[in-house]
């Protein structure tokens, strides 16, 4: 029987407006231009007049370069005292180990879901917790969290968007509501 033939899905990345817009949403507290400075960017490429095209939206090695810059210069303003960790963190106190492991917990899914647009799969859960406890342990815990803002903002799930096209959107597949 002949094999079906599976294409590749277009992974579309973020424009650099819809970045923008996402860095504001995860960090209102952070005045961008005062607080953090978010690093030039090459320009996107636009196709038939729209920044959102997926074959318009690749990533070069200096993007990159600037992602991560970018990454760890939010992740360092928005945890720089405790005021501003105090208004990422979903829990009051910090102090003991038991009360830092489950900040970081709590963290990793509220902060997660709303940086990846989806719920934190189980083995990046699992993997970025094991990061954050040994940091806390070693160094600080704002050291921990801030490590964590990094990881997620550079993460494929955060920067890129999965698109649905082809023979697949014409079956009629269903979006979850977090695709939607």
């Amino acid at each position: 029987a002949p094999r079906p033939r599976i294409e590749a899905e277009p992974l579309r990345r973020l424009s650099h407006s819809e970045y923008r817009a996402t860095l504001t949403d995860l960090f209102p507290q952070l005045v961008v231009g005062a607080d953090v400075m978010l690093p030039d960017l090459p320009p996107d490429l636009r196709r038939g007049g729209l920044e959102t095209d997926a074959s318009a939206l690749g990533a070069s090695e200096l993007l990159v370069r600037r992602y991560e810059q970018a990454a760890r210069e939010f992740a360092h303003a928005a945890t720089l005292d405790e005021a501003r960790l105090q208004q990422l963190l979903p829990c009051e106190a910090w102090a003991t180990p038991t009360e830092q492991s489950a900040c970081m917990e709590g963290f990793v899914r509220s902060f997660g879901l709303r940086a990846l647009r989806e719920p934190v799969s189980e083995e990046t859960s699992a993997r970025l917790l094991g990061r954050m406890q040994g940091w806390a342990t070693r160094v600080d815990f704002r050291g921990a969290i801030e490590l964590a803002i990094t990881s997620f903002l550079l993460m494929p799930r955060f920067l890129y968007r999965l698109e649905i096209t082809g023979a697949e959107a014409r079956e009629g597949i269903r979006l979850s509501d977090y695709e939607l």
